[in-house]
């Protein structure tokens, strides 16, 4: 019998950690369905079925998502976060966990208390793996590494690809930098709008969260962003534009802020820059401050090591030409970091979900 594997789609970012292994399973011949919540974008239903024809399931909460994998009884049920009532799942059922981020870093969600309850939750970096399996001990957890990386793996053997600058009107001559700020807390609030304009000499990639191209509460955010891409060096990603991958390999530098893509840019052996300049709301503001460090949890240290850090918007341009002129400068940082968060470089990490998910499938 077929290997039948379901996954769990709760919003549309999740998709990319995802289809590495999606697409090493139907290697293998493994039979593969999708149930998509309501946030995820129409469009990824459409690319998930044009490229692999698989025609999404839609269901509205997580019970039906339950609902639906004990009618069809799969050998793995994978999702990237924890759900309730996971003890509802029938036999032969299994559950597996591919963390909607790297679950190597030091978020907080890493630890959420539904992660205890999977049968085996597969790991990017062996950073935290003791941590991880001291504070939530009754999964069994497997060093895989971060297979949504695979596809740009290994680093050394891959060369840009001109086209996909010039296809987003951009000149492929020039040094191209990549901004992927997160939604929440972001630095985006404190660019100033002539951001491209400052930057003229080189290519701009934005790539925003899905959370600031498409819920109402960070529309502020988008309306800068549209007002950049009328500028002719910006090119911003669309809604439709999923994955983070081509965007990194495209770019010769990251600029971010409180985004896990700065390990994942990192791993690629390219310079990051993490902007200190973050916008809070007025209720972490002054004594509440507390609130915001709490947020921000000790993950934003670890990026201090492999990347510098800007206090102030005045700062960033003479630490971008620093960081083009010398990319190299903080490369013995950056992979050793790499190599505890993200884990294996060797773009094989899908296929070792695979392989375990085939040899420990119950019958």
């Amino acid at each position: 019998m077929a290997l039948h594997v379901i996954f769990d789609i709760r919003f549309t970012y999740y998709f990319p950690q995802y289809e590495p292994v999606l697409k090493a399973l139907l290697l293998e011949g493994a039979r593969c369905d999708i149930l998509v919540h309501p946030a995820v974008h129409p469009a990824l239903e459409q690319q998930i079925q044009s490229r692999y024809g698989i025609e999404c399931i839609a269901i509205d909460d997580e019970t039906q998502a339950i609902d639906r994998v004990n009618q069809k009884r799969p050998h793995w049920f994978v999702l990237g976060h924890g759900i309730a009532n996971m003890e509802r799942i029938h036999p032969p059922t299994q559950t597996a966990l591919i963390f909607h981020g790297l679950d190597s870093s030091f978020k907080a969600a890493t630890l959420a208390p539904g992660l205890n309850a999977f049968d085996v939750r597969f790991l990017s970096g062996r950073g935290r793996s003791q941590f991880l399996k001291q504070a939530l001990p009754d999964v069994t957890y497997v060093e895989s590494g971060f297979a949504k990386l695979d596809p740009l793996m290994p680093p050394d053997k891959r060369h840009k690809e001109p086209q996909f600058l010039t296809r987003r009107g951009l000149d492929p001559k020039k040094k191209t930098l990549l901004y992927a700020p997160t939604f929440y807390p972001s630095s985006l609030e404190n660019f100033p709008r002539r951001f491209p304009k400052d930057f003229r000499h080189y290519n701009i990639l934005i790539k925003a969260h899905d959370f600031t191209l498409n819920k109402k509460k960070y529309r502020h955010q988008l309306k800068k962003l549209t007002h950049w891409a009328s500028f002719d060096n910006v090119y911003l990603a669309s809604d439709e534009e999923f994955s983070l991958l081509p965007f990194m390999s495209a770019a010769d530098l990251m600029i971010s802020d409180t985004s896990s893509a700065v390990y994942e840019f990192a791993a690629l052996n390219k310079p990051v820059i993490i902007c200190g300049f973050i916008y809070l709301r007025w209720s972490y503001r002054g004594p509440f401050r507390a609130k915001a460090k709490k947020r921000l949890d000790a993950s934003t240290e670890a990026f201090q090591k492999l990347a510098e850090k800007v206090p102030k918007y005045s700062a960033l341009k003479a630490a971008v030409e620093r960081d083009i002129q010398h990319p190299k400068r903080l490369e013995k940082e950056r992979l050793e970091i790499s190599d505890q968060v993200v884990g294996p470089r060797d773009g094989l990490c899908s296929q070792r979900i695979v392989d375990y998910l085939k040899r420990h499938a119950a019958d």
